[in-house]
Formats: C-alpha cells, structure tokens, sequence
C-alpha cells in the first residue's frame, strides 16, 4: 500500500513495503601452475580458501618410495595457498603428521576444516601403513586438528585386509561420509557407499545402488550442498574413458546419472570434480594432455549477490490530505476523484489502480445537499508505475521434467539500459536471454534469480548490476 498526501497542493506518494553448449558458454577452464610436468596431480578438495590435492612428485620433506610395479612414486597430499581469487602459490606438503613414505590421499574434510578422511596403504603389521610397496591395499583413515597439528590418527571400521578402500568425502553438515570399495559383495570394481553418523559413530555401510554403481569403477564422490552427488566412472559410458557424472536423489532412489559435458569431460580421464556452493567455481583433474593435472573452472557469466525477493506491486495507494479542515459539523465533504472513474467520499481513500499510468487526481470539497463541488482543494497528475526491480514471471508451483517459461519483459528500471539478462535456476542451471525454458529433475522449493547487467560505452567500464530472487515449489505427479 502506497500513501499519498496533499499539503498544500502538494502530493507525496510513499511505497509501502541445451547442457553441452551451456557449458561451454559459461565456463571457462584452465590448467593450474600447480601443475608438474614430470609428476600426476588429482583429487582436489577444498580447504577453506586453499586448495589441497594429491601428487606423486617428489619432495624435500620425506624420503620418497616409489611403487615396485612401475617405479612412480607413491602418492603424497599437498597444500597450495590461494593468492588471489584463481591464483595459487607455492606447493608445500600438506602436514609432516599426515605424510609417510606410503601412498595418502584423496582426502576430504569436515566444514570447520578440523578432522579429515584420507587415503592410506594399510598393512598387516601396522594400523597406519608401513609396506614400502605400492600393492598393498588401500584404507580409510581420519584425523583430528589440535594446536595446529594432525593428530589422532585412526583407521575408519571400513577397512579390510582384503580389499581396497577410500576416496573419502565428509558432507557439509558432516552427517554423511560417501567412499569407495571393492567389497566383493558390491557391483564390481570400486563402488560409492555412504555411512550416516549415528550415536557418535559411523553406521553400516550402504552401497548407493545399481543406478550408481556398476561392473567398473565408480570413484571419487563428491555430495554438493545443493544435494547433486558428483562421481567419476568407467561404467556408465560406452568408452572406456574415466568421465564425470552427476545424479540427484529424488524420492528414495538415485536418478539415471548424467554425463558432465565438455569442457570437464573429454576423450580422456577426467575426474575427481568440486564445485563450490554458488557454483560459479571449482576443480577437476584430467589426463587431456598427457599427465594428469588439475584444472580450474570459472562461470563466465557476471556474478550477483545479496539479490533481494522480487516484490509484487498492487498498485494500492492511500490518500490524504494534510492540514485538512474539520468538515464534521457542516454540509461539506471530501471527495476524491482519482482519475479513473473512481470517487471516495472521505477525508482519506484506499485505492487501487488496475495498471500503471498516469492519473489526474483532484481532491473536491462538495456541499452534501447539492451534490456541487463547492470548491477543488488540490489537482495533481499521480503517476503510477511499477517497483524499479528486475522481474521475474514464471508460475509458482510446477512438476519433475516439465518445461517452466521464465520470463522478463516486465522487469523495469528507469535510466537503466539493459544489455543482457542471466537466468540461475538454483538447481546449478543458467541461462541467458528475456526468456528462457527449464525442467527441474527433482522435487524441492528452488530460488530463482534474474540479474541484468547495464550497457556501457567502451570495455573499461564495468557494468552496473541488478537482480532478484523467487522461489519456485516442483512437484513429484502422483501416479
């Protein structure tokens, strides 16, 4: 609702309160500088502003084995320290109490960033690894930060003697750890099982299933915030490649997995994928020239922030008089004309226009017994016009796998020439355009935003930013 004044015959109004090409469109990669030519870098992971990730390159920390089937060294964590956005410095062992002369890594890490899932060799002999082999198997292990140190180094109730185990992931909420086996009860190969926290311990493992899981190797998962898993396999493609997939969780069963298009995929390894929370940056590795290195990945789209709700404009206004006489105890009375065939009788009206436009107002005192205007009090041309806002107009409500019409053509902003609009369908699709089309493959409330950027007149400017946010509510139909 709007109030509208009059003082004077002045008036103030006050308001009251397709996927291949997408992805190569808006997202550009590139190889790191962290990068060594003579040695494999893999399985990023984030840690706080830093990236930690897995290498078998030498280092000046520890003597180095190597693995007695193809004299590579085994494989150590490291750390490197971000810079600036995008840009890292020098790689440096991640923790002398982590790092042995035995293979470690992946590893993962809980929010706070102080216990960690890691990858070591296990061995009869040891709890924590001490065959200078490579052929030894795998197992999962954690950690614990204190006083700047890695302690409390324990293997996980996941671990065999038998068979390989790892590839860790911790979920933001820590509730779920998501890893890898070649349990011989699975699928084949190493399969992704998951364990929920429960009691103050890890509960039974659960293999993800057969929509996941097949005859080859499903590794590296990675559970994003929005509640899309990430993985690599050799399974789930006619080639023979490693590629990256992804699948959502909707009703109790794992939808159909779906291949990442390029650039992440390519017709070679790719894999161990990260994407961070607004889903604009992230990380992946890929054997595309030779070694395996890790690359970064940036949306190439603008980048908006705190973009507020999209308000709905009534039209409503109030009106009113201020200064205005006492009229109770003779025969005159307000009258409001409000430009549209409306008239209220009444030194206040509540009114609300059908569209904007532009409406004559006047304000009449009119003698009750005639019915006359006894004199006009006020006159004011009364511009109604929408809230300065990008807008988004989409249904509220729609189902799983059908197409939604978003668009934009009522977004209005005075002295504001739009050059593109951006579309975010919270889901970890976008698009571009005034209109655009989108099915969501999962139930869930989703916010979506609209951003449109302004024009500018030579590339030395940056344009000015607006947006808004809606939430759009997708349903499962009911059989």
């Amino acid at each position: 609702m709007r109030v509208f004044g009059l003082h004077m015959a002045v008036i103030f109004v006050i308001c009251a309160i397709t996927a291949q090409s997408f992805a190569q469109r808006y997202y550009a990669i590139q190889k790191l500088s962290i990068n060594n030519a003579r040695s494999d870098e893999y399985a990023p992971m984030f840690y706080g502003n830093d990236l930690v990730f897995v290498s078998n390159r030498k280092n000046d920390v520890l003597f180095t084995s190597t693995n007695v089937d193809n004299d590579l060294p085994l494989s150590n964590i490291f750390l490197a320290k971000q810079r600036r956005a995008g840009k890292f410095g020098t790689v440096q062992l991640f923790s002398k109490d982590i790092a042995t002369r035995f293979n470690e890594g992946p590893v993962s890490f809980n929010k706070e960033g102080t216990v960690m899932y890691f990858t070591r060799n296990v061995d009869a002999s040891s709890n924590f690894g001490n065959s200078l082999r490579g052929d030894t198997v795998l197992g999962l292990f954690t950690a614990e930060l204190m006083n700047d140190n890695w302690v409390n180094i324990r293997e996980t109730r996941f671990n065999r003697l038998t068979y390989d185990v790892g590839y860790p992931f911790i979920t933001e909420d820590g509730q779920r750890l998501f890893f890898c086996s070649k349990d011989p009860r699975g699928f084949g190969g190493y399969d992704i099982y998951v364990s929920n926290w429960e009691n103050g311990r890890w509960g039974p493992q659960e293999n993800l299933g057969e929509k996941i899981n097949t005859g080859e190797n499903e590794v590296f998962p990675f559970y994003h915030s929005s509640g899309r898993l990430y993985f690599s396999s050799r399974g789930h493609d006619e080639r023979t490649d490693m590629d990256i997939f992804y699948s959502d969780y909707v009703d109790d069963e794992w939808l159909e997995p779906v291949k990442m298009p390029a650039p992440f995929n390519s017709n070679s390894d790719d894999f161990s994928f990260i994407i961070n929370n607004t889903m604009d940056t992230g990380f992946f590795a890929s054997s595309r020239t030779g070694s395996k290195d890790v690359y970064i990945f940036n949306s190439t789209l603008p980048v908006f922030t705190n973009c507020p709700g999209q308000q709905e404009d009534d039209y409503c206004y109030i009106f009113y008089e201020q200064g205005s006489i006492d009229l109770d105890t003779t025969t005159f009375s307000y009258e409001w004309d409000l430009g549209d065939g409306t008239f209220i009788r009444d030194l206040e009206a509540n009114h609300c226009y059908d569209e904007p436009g532009t409406y004559l107002v006047r304000l009449n005192v009119i003698d009750t017994l005639t019915g006359d205007i006894y004199f006009s009090q006020a006159i004011y041309e009364h511009i109604v016009e929408p809230i300065e806002q990008p807008y988004i107009n989409m249904v509220d409500t729609g189902y799983i796998d059908e197409n939604i019409s978003f668009d934009a053509r009522e977004t209005y902003l005075k002295n504001f020439e739009i050059d593109d609009y951006y579309w975010d369908f919270g889901d970890g699709t976008r698009a571009t355009g005034i209109s655009a089309e989108h099915a969501y493959t999962k139930p869930g409330t989703f916010k979506v935003q609209l951003g449109v950027t302004s024009q500018v007149e030579d590339n030395n400017q940056f344009p000015e930013l607006r947006c808004v946010t809606r939430p759009v509510t997708i349903l499962r139909r009911r059989e």
